[in-house]
Order: structure tokens, then C-alpha cells, then sequence
């Protein structure tokens, strides 16, 4: 059997804070049984998954040979004290994801799939009311500072940068502007 990862640790910066903004959310309106079955997928359980009610017994699952389980944009959701089967509360968990700008599975025009929520390509703003784009850059600029031997740490500088780890404006502006300089000074011969 393959491993399932269920941490939320296991989702890119923005997804992961999307993640935790969504679960917060779910909880505060009633949902409060929401658990995670899934984050990241490994590629090996991707083809697994695909081959289910394919190649190897059981229902078809998915249509996707690639996820965005594999690229850690997305997460799976159940309820804890609800049968599987109850599409009620999944509903509820959509709409909810589709107010945060979260992609919802439940509304996937070929296999529709309720527990799935994805990142990627939303339009959600982290509480820090960065778009993917803004954070991408910051994940770049983070791997740049690490490649040219300013940083040793790419994600925890990373994180700091969007806001996951929380620094003040003017304390995060100055270490960025400090980055910066410091690449623009190696990069100089």
C-alpha cells in the first residue's frame, strides 16, 4: 500500500494557508466534524488511483493521471460523525470553498468529486492578501537567495515573505529589500 498524507504541512505555502483558512471557516459555520483524508499524492498512488475500475478491481475514482494531490495544490475532506454518502454537508463545505475563491471538486463537469478542494489556479487571497502569484514570486525569489548562498533556509524565508510566519511590514519590507541588495551585489563580477 501506498502512503496517504493527511498534513496539511504537506501543501504548498499558499495552499496550505488556503487549507487552514477553509477548514477555520467550515468549523466556524457548523461543519465542525471537517478532517482531512488527503494533501499530498505521491505520483505512484496517482496511477494507483487511476487504475482503480480500470486495470484493478474496485469503482473509478478519477480521471486524472496527474493531480493536484501531486503538485500539493489540493486536499480531501470527510466528516467525522456523517456517512460518506451524506452529500449534505460536502454542499455546504463547497459553497463555503467557492466564497474563499477555492476551487471545489463538486463542481467538475466530468467526474464529480465533493471531498476535493484545490488551490491552484484559484482566485483565493490568503489572509495576507497575497494572490498565487505574488506568493509564487516570493517562493522564487526565496530559491534565488538560497542558490546564490545569501539564505540557507528557501522555505523558511518563504514563509516568512508571504506572511505565513508572521513578521511586521516594515520588518519583513527590510529583509526583503536585504535580499535583494545581496543578490544584486553577487550578481555583480
Amino acid at each position: 500500500m501506498i502512503q496517504t498524507y493527511k498534513s496539511i504541512s504537506e501543501l504548498r505555502t499558499g495552499a496550505k494557508q488556503a487549507c487552514e483558512y477553509f477548514i477555520t471557516e467550515c468549523k466556524k459555520q457548523g461543519l465542525s466534524d471537517v478532517a482531512i483524508t488527503e494533501t499530498y499524492r505521491s505520483q505512484a498512488r496517482q496511477d494507483e488511483l487511476y487504475a482503480q475500475g480500470r486495470t484493478k478491481p474496485g469503482k473509478m475514482v478519477t480521471n486524472a493521471k496527474k493531480s493536484s494531490h501531486t503538485d500539493r495544490y489540493a486536499w480531501d475532506i470527510f466528516f467525522t460523525k456523517t456517512a460518506y454518502s451524506d452529500v449534505s454537508k460536502f454542499d455546504r463545505a463547497g459553497k463555503i470553498a467557492r466564497s474563499l475563491g477555492i476551487t471545489w471538486g463538486g463542481d467538475f463537469k466530468t467526474i464529480t468529486d465533493k471531498p476535493h478542494f484545490e488551490y491552484k489556479n484559484s482566485t483565493f487571497k490568503e489572509p495576507n492578501n497575497m494572490t498565487n502569484t505574488e506568493i509564487a514570486r516570493a517562493d522564487r525569489l526565496a530559491s534565488l537567495a538560497k542558490q546564490a548562498g545569501i539564505i540557507s533556509d528557501a522555505e523558511l524565508w518563504s514563509r516568512y515573505m508571504t506572511g505565513e510566519l508572521k513578521l511586521s511590514g516594515n520588518n519583513l519590507m527590510a529583509l526583503f529589500d536585504k535580499v535583494l541588495a545581496q543578490i544584486k551585489n553577487k550578481a555583480q563580477p
